[in-house]
């Protein structure tokens, strides 16, 4: 099945989204943990109160590259509006029920594939983590008195 460019350009913009999304939780947390350890190393152990907005300052970096992404990359390509909402909602388990059509130029921006690929995702994940669970049960068994 050939996408259309204006399908393309969409997957290529939720594809960004997720990597820039990806990339802010681990800089957030990265920030985070070093703002701490700096604030220890720098002021001594018994920290001032004031050095705890340092680490708050990392965990609020992640909604804000979030948020950034969202409005920069969730857009329409055809019309350039934002389509987060319809994004969320044509990549959650009831995506084939979601319109592939943008609210408001009505151009088809979404292909047809995404809710079964999505789907076959989930189900691959929901795979991986029952199994790591069940390695995990038999190691804390093994190792346990």
């Amino acid at each position: 099945m050939e996408l259309t460019p204006l399908e393309l350009a969409m997957k290529s913009r939720v594809r960004r989204h997720m990597l820039t999304a990806l990339a802010g939780i681990v800089a957030g947390v990265l920030l985070a943990t070093l703002a701490g350890a700096s604030a220890v190393k720098f002021f001594g152990d018994p920290l001032p109160r004031w050095t705890a907005i340092f680490p708050v300052l990392g965990i609020l970096t992640i909604p804000a590259v979030g948020f950034w992404s969202t409005r920069r990359n969730l857009r329409c390509p055809a019309c350039e509006q934002l389509v987060a909402f319809q994004v969320s909602a044509m990549y959650s388990a009831f995506g084939a029920q979601a319109n592939k059509h943008c609210n408001h130029c009505g151009q088809k921006i979404f292909a047809d594939n995404i809710p079964r690929n999505f789907k076959r995702m989930l189900i691959l994940m929901m795979g991986v983590a029952f199994t790591l669970g069940i390695i995990g049960a038999i190691a804390a068994a093994l190792t346990s008195p």
